[in-house]
């Protein structure tokens, strides 16, 4: 009949060329043997036919095993895509991977987070110097600087619109100012100081916004401001009604320096810029030739316009003592 036998054999190393299976084991049948029976070696199996001889093999070294692909020309290839590598060689692999991609992927999000900075800041400096002007000739005045009451003209003289610092619609309740006015009030904002014009059109645009959505007030109060950049600004203009000066508002223009001079003077220019303005006021019939200056705290329970401008603006034409 069909039989299937199993040899063992352990492997401990290469055979020996010249002993013929020394280490395998016979198995021989209790009956005559047969010279005609199928010979596997020395091992013979009598009255049997279509005998399968299996070997079982164990190793004691670590076995790499590599798959073997018969290609068209008859060579044999090794197939490499199986990972015979440890768990710990596999993790260890993985780990590396994982760095490498999140590293590669964090310098990517900090090149877009810099680029998207420098980008926001280039649009900025450009709407600033694009914002919404027209000529010099519509939306300021520019005149030569005086040196009759200041003796030093750093700057050139401009009144800036309010269309050119970017300034909020007034609100309905703004009335119209009758003119020419009798009074010319000089106040400090208190705010921080500026000396150059982006920083006082941006300190003036938070005033407004101070005495638009603070106070509720229609606009800004003041009806023009100057700057430490030398330059006037308009607030309120020479025809409405500004809101600084309580009781006597209907009847007075008000100039506000930008800054807190309790202490400290404001630079020459911007001086120059508020006597320059008065001058555009009287040309323009707004200011009465027979004026009064005042300083607010004359009239009213505070500090402004802090002493030390105060004791210049004492000097000034057409101060008055008395209100």
């Amino acid at each position: 009949g069909k039989g299937i036998v199993n040899i063992e054999v352990i492997v401990n190393g290469p055979p020996n060329p010249s002993t013929e299976c020394s280490q395998c084991t016979q198995v021989v049948s209790s009956q005559d043997v047969s010279h005609d029976l199928p010979v596997y070696g020395n091992v013979e199996v009598p009255n049997s036919s279509d005998i399968n001889l299996e070997n079982e093999s164990y190793y004691k070294e670590p076995l790499t095993i590599n798959q073997v692909t018969p290609i068209s020309n008859g060579e044999a290839k090794i197939d490499e895509s199986v990972d015979n590598r440890s768990p710990e060689q596999k993790g260890a692999h993985w780990f590396q991977r994982f760095i490498r991609q999140h590293i590669i992927a964090i310098l990517f999000l900090t090149a877009v987070l810099l680029l998207s900075l420098m980008a926001f800041w280039v649009v900025l400096l450009i709407a600033q110097k694009t914002s919404p002007e027209d000529s010099d000739e519509e939306n300021s005045t520019s005149c030569p600087a005086s040196t009759t009451e200041v003796s030093t003209a750093t700057t050139e003289f401009r009144l800036i619109s309010r269309k050119k610092w970017l300034a909020e619609t007034a609100k309905a309740g703004v009335m119209a100012l009758k003119l020419p006015v009798a009074y010319l009030f000089i106040i400090h904002t208190g705010s921080p100081s500026c000396s150059t014009e982006n920083t006082c059109k941006g300190v003036i645009r938070g005033l407004q916004q101070i005495d638009m959505q603070g106070k509720g007030w229609s606009d800004i109060g003041y009806s023009f401001l100057v700057g430490g950049d030398g330059n006037a600004y308009e607030g309120r203009g020479w025809y409405s009604v500004g809101s600084q000066v309580t009781g006597s508002n209907a009847k007075s223009i008000g100039i506000a320096f930008v800054g807190d001079f309790e202490e400290k003077s404001p630079p020459l220019h911007q001086l120059q810029a508020a006597q320059e303005l008065i001058k555009i006021g009287l040309k323009l019939n707004a200011i009465s030739p027979n004026y009064k200056l005042l300083a607010i705290r004359q009239i009213l329970p505070t500090t402004s316009p802090g002493k030390a401008l105060f004791n210049i603006i004492k000097t000034w034409e057409h101060w008055s003592e008395n209100a």
